[in-house]
């Protein structure tokens, strides 16, 4: 024997139908006259309750679905936003350092240019070995009266070489410290810079003595230097 039972769970009406001959459920001795109708109409409710059960599942799983996605966006932005920042930090920090060294590098350029001022005057008088000798002690060998002048320019032109052996120091990226040796002794240079890149000081020791240039600026703009020696 089978029968079916049309669960109220899923749309039916609570009845069961049997393909025997009981009195109450079953579809033989002329059961199926008042029976076999109202077995199709439960099945077509059960079909019915099933496909509006499958339709909301799919909605709720549509719903989750676009939050998921919409979350996964967000969390996307919010980390090419991250990346983007990281990137514009980056730039600006390039930026700042590259306008630091330029700054530093138009000091340089100013005392460079006072030096090769005095060189071509040097070299008419001396020729190329005096010239060589005032660019090495580039604003240091000025025009003005110095006890500095024994161990200047005057005396390195006459030793045999500038220099018999040189090194340069870096430090932060940039140059803080020449040491050279020469035939009177060792000579060192010290570079300091200001909080915000540009050069401060040079302070050249030899012979005893220390002069010491400092450097002054308008905004970022080199607008003098003075000397003090000791």
């Amino acid at each position: 024997m089978s029968q079916v039972f049309f669960d109220p769970e899923v749309g039916g009406d609570g009845s069961t139908v049997s393909d025997d001959d009981n009195p109450a459920t079953g579809l033989r001795n002329y059961g199926h006259v008042t029976r076999f109708v109202p077995a199709l109409t439960q099945l077509v409710a059960v079909t019915r309750w099933t496909k509006a059960w499958c339709l909301a599942r799919k909605a709720e799983m549509l719903e989750l679905l676009g939050q998921t996605n919409a979350s996964r966006a967000a969390a996307s932005g919010h980390e090419s936003a991250a990346q983007a920042a990281a990137a514009d930090a980056r730039v600006q920090a390039t930026a700042a350092g590259a306008s630091a060294e330029a700054a530093s590098a138009s000091a340089r350029a100013a005392g460079a240019s006072e030096a090769a001022s005095a060189a071509s005057a040097l070299e008419a008088r001396n020729g190329v070995e005096a010239v060589q000798a005032a660019l090495a002690e580039d604003v240091i060998d000025d025009a003005s009266i110095s006890t500095m002048k024994t161990w200047s320019s005057q005396r390195i032109a006459v030793e045999t070489g500038r220099a018999s052996n040189v090194s340069y120091t870096r430090s932060g990226g940039r140059l803080s410290l020449i040491t050279e040796v020469l035939p009177g002794g060792e000579r060192k240079t010290v570079f300091t810079y200001s909080a915000i890149g540009d050069l401060a000081t040079m302070a050249v020791t030899y012979g005893g003595k220390t002069r010491t240039t400092t450097f002054h600026y308008v905004g970022r703009v080199l607008a003098g230097m003075t000397t003090e020696e000791i």
